[in-house]
């Protein structure tokens, strides 16, 4: 039996996902202990994935999976309006200004100390590739037309695949650290489970079944 996350822990994790992305600011990028971690947790992905793995997963995370998932989140998003789905709608809305803001902090806001930890030197967080990528995986979750049973549970393996591809591509390649992903992570979960629980309770519930398990009853 599956519950329905309430107000309160849809609040509560709102409030984790950006506790998450500022901890890995402050932690991962701002002192030596967590770059050098980050570079750990790099060179493990780096060294244990065969090379044209590594090459593909670049690829589909930057930027091919995204261009995919956009034009379908987009067709979902005015499906969902048609059908008065406005929490989910709005859910998904939310995430979008983690785009740029993830651009701003990248360039504007964060400056990467040189702390003696090898690699590139400049700021690289968080991922503005890797929260494009969430966005819209986050919006075609909220929207699709779930149904229960092995279907259901097929798209929602293809779905969670399709987070992994975007959080390891974007590192595999050594266009990212991993602290830069996470961070993107939690920009976009933040406002995104910040919106479900403001409208719980408030806004219509969607008609349409949401996907298997508790994580997918967040949307209901």
């Amino acid at each position: 039996m599956t519950t329905t996350p309430t107000r309160r822990e849809l609040l509560i994790w709102s409030a984790w996902a950006g506790a998450v992305a500022a901890g890995a600011l402050v932690v991962g990028v701002l002192t030596k202990p967590g770059q050098i971690a980050d570079a750990e947790v790099a060179s493990l992905i780096q060294e244990t994935i065969p090379a044209p793995a590594r090459h593909l997963l670049n690829d589909l995370a930057r930027p091919l999976l995204p261009y995919l998932l956009a034009p379908l989140a987009a067709l979902l998003f005015l499906r969902g309006l048609v059908r008065r789905q406005w929490r989910r709608c709005l859910a998904a809305a939310a995430a979008v200004p983690a785009i740029p803001l993830s651009i701003w902090v990248r360039d504007e806001v964060v400056t990467r100390p040189q702390l003696g930890v090898p690699g590139y030197g400049w700021n690289t967080f968080p991922s503005t590739h890797a929260t494009a990528g969430f966005v819209v995986l986050a919006a075609v979750v909220l929207l699709w037309p779930w149904r229960r049973g092995r279907l259901g549970v097929g798209l929602a393996g293809l779905a969670v695949a399709a987070g992994l591809v975007i959080a390891v591509g974007n590192v595999a390649w050594y266009a990212h650290r991993p602290v830069d992903v996470i961070g993107s992570l939690g920009l976009v979960s933040a406002p995104v489970l910040l919106t479900l629980g403001l409208t719980h309770g408030v806004l219509a519930r969607p008609t349409q079944g949401t996907p298997v398990q508790k994580v997918t009853n967040v949307v209901a």
